[in-house]
Parts: structure tokens; sequence; C-alpha cells
């Protein structure tokens, strides 16, 4: 009978361990600011050389469209 006490004490546990990992990164990732505040704006520098690889990235600087983006 010792056994079976035994037994279910570890899967108590094991289920309070679980529950308890699960938890943190959970609300961890709730955070009130993160869904208020909009887009988060930086600066990006992006070194390219004209080709035909980059054209986009040329064509959406004329249209003006990163700017359009802020």
């Amino acid at each position: 009978m010792a056994g079976l006490g035994t037994s279910r004490r570890a899967r108590r546990i094991g289920a309070a361990v679980m529950a308890i990992g699960l938890a943190f990164p959970v609300a961890s990732c709730s955070g009130k600011n993160s869904q208020l505040s909009g887009p988060e704006k930086t600066a990006i520098v992006v070194g390219a050389v004209p080709a035909v690889d980059t054209a986009g990235l040329f064509i959406a600087q004329q249209r003006g469209y990163f700017a359009a983006a802020g």
C-alpha cells in the first residue's frame, strides 16, 4: 500500500510543477504595454547594391513606402 501513496504523491507533485512551468511563460507575455502601444519605431540602415535582387527595395524607397510607414 505504501507504493500507491508514493505514486499518487509523485503524480501530484509532477502535475503541480508542470502547471507552474506553463503559467510563467503565459504570464510574462500578457503585458499591458505591449497591447496598448503602437508599432515600435526604430531606425534601420540597409546596405544594398543596386542589382536585380534588390530592385524591390529601391522601388519602395522611390515611391515613399518607407516614409509612409514611419
